[in-house]
């Protein structure tokens, strides 16, 4: 009696395979979210640099616009002055009431306050434009204290 052996052999054992099929197209949408939001980058870069070249061109003209009206302004202050001594001489003469020269004075205390603002504005107009050029802010005293004497 031949007989065989009865041992009993299980196997057991699990094999798999992932394979993501939409995984490509996940690729290319984060790498066309990736280009957009360099695009997007690269153009806050832009759109800043042209706001500083506008503000840059913006207090170069405002500086060009104080210093005229500082000249101007100069030049009424002298006018004014003028009015005074013209006014004063006519007095004297009995040509002229004293009320001409207290317009006159009038009239130059105005203008030199045009001068002091006109000034004002100019210096602002500088500091606007160190302040856009990324310069350390300065203004000297002696200069404020040369308009106002």
């Amino acid at each position: 009696d031949s007989s065989f052996p009865t041992n009993d052999y299980r196997f057991s054992g699990t094999f798999s395979i992932n394979f993501n099929l939409f995984r490509g197209f996940q690729d290319k949408y984060n790498m066309s979210m990736s280009r957009l939001r360099v695009k997007e980058s690269e153009y806050e870069v832009y759109k800043l640099e042209q706001d500083m070249l506008l503000s840059l061109r913006q207090s170069i003209s405002g500086i060009s616009v104080a210093l005229s009206l500082l000249e101007l302004s100069t030049l009424r202050e002298d006018k004014a002055k003028t009015d005074i001594e013209l006014a004063e001489a006519r007095y004297l003469s009995g040509l002229a009431i004293y009320l001409e020269v207290e317009d006159a004075k009038i009239s130059y205390i105005r203008a030199k306050s045009d001068r002091i603002s006109s000034y004002y504005d100019h210096i602002m107009a500088n500091v606007s434009l160190h302040m856009n050029r990324g310069d350390f802010l300065y203004i000297i005293e002696n200069e404020i204290l040369e308009i106002i004497d």
